[in-house]
C-alpha cells in the first residue's frame, strides 16, 4: 500500500490524495486520482490580539480508528497574513497542529471535522511556549544519530518538532515551540532499548535533556540470553 501526495512547485506544501494498492509482479499500473471537495482554511494569530503570525507551519493528520497515532495527511505554510488552506481533504476527523517559526511561541493543535459543505476559518492562537534540547548518547558517550523522538502530552497525543522526527549527526534533537505542560519523551531506534521519560516544560523555559540509550542484546553478544 502506498500513500499518494501532491507537492506544489515550491515544495512548501504537501497534501495527501489517497492510497494505492499495488499487486505483486505488476510492472505497470494506472490509477486515477479524484480530489475531494473538503477544505480547511486557517488563520494563525499571536496571543489574544489580532496580529497575524506569518510563515507558521500547519500539519494535517487524519484520525484513523484502527491506528494508535493519527496519520500524516499534509503540510502547509501560512502566508504573510497568517492564512493557510488545506484543499481537497476527504470527509473525516483531523488534527491540525500549527507551529510558529518563532521559538518563544508554543504550538496549538485543534480537532477539525471535514465535510463537503463550506468550511469556516479555524483560528489558531499561539502563546508563549518553551524549548527542549535533547541529547542522545550510548553508554560510552557516543552520539546516537537517527533516533526517533516524540513528545506525548497527557492525552497521549504525539508531537514531532522537525521534518524527520530524528536526532541529527551529533545525536541532538531540538524541540522548539513546545506548548507549556507535562510530556513524556519517547525515544525509539532499532539498535537501542526504548526509552520514555517524563518532563515538565514551563512557559519560557529552555531546558536540556540528556538521554543515555542501552543497546539491545543480540544472540551473538557475549553474556546475552538466548530465547528458549
Amino acid at each position: 500500500t502506498y500513500h499518494l501526495f501532491t507537492v506544489d512547485q515550491s515544495g512548501g506544501s504537501l497534501q495527501s490524495v489517497g492510497q494505492l494498492e499495488v499487486p505483486e509482479n505488476w510492472p505497470e499500473i494506472e490509477h486515477d486520482v479524484v480530489i475531494p471537495g473538503g477544505r480547511i482554511p486557517g488563520l494563525v494569530l499571536r496571543g489574544l490580539g489580532s496580529e497575524p503570525l506569518p510563515n507558521a507551519l500547519a500539519i494535517l493528520e487524519e484520525v484513523a480508528e484502527d491506528l494508535e497515532d493519527p496519520l500524516f495527511a499534509g503540510m502547509r505554510s501560512a502566508d504573510e497574513e497568517g492564512r493557510f488552506t488545506f484543499e481537497g481533504v476527504p470527509p473525516g476527523r483531523y488534527y491540525v497542529t500549527v507551529y510558529s517559526p518563532v521559538a518563544d511561541l508554543g504550538f496549538e493543535s485543534l480537532e477539525v471535522e471535514v465535510t463537503e459543505r463550506a468550511a469556516e476559518t479555524v483560528e489558531f492562537r499561539l502563546y508563549p511556549g518553551a524549548s527542549l534540547a535533547i541529547q542522545t548518547t550510548d553508554v560510552e558517550g557516543r552520539p546516537v544519530q537517527g533516533a526517533f523522538i516524540l513528545l506525548r502530552d497527557p492525552e497521549d497525543r504525539a508531537f514531532s518538532f522537525n521534518e524527520t522526527g530524528q536526532s541529527d549527526e551529533q545525536g541532538r534533537y531540538l524541540a522548539r515551540g513546545v506548548r507549556p505542560g507535562r510530556y513524556h519523551v519517547e525515544v525509539r531506534t532499532h539498535d537501542f532499548r526504548f526509552e520514555r521519560l517524563a518532563v515538565e516544560c514551563p512557559v519560557g523555559s529552555n531546558q536540556e535533556l540528556n538521554i543515555t540509550l542501552s543497546r539491545v542484546p543480540t544472540p551473538g553478544d557475549e553474556g546475552s540470553e538466548h530465547p528458549r
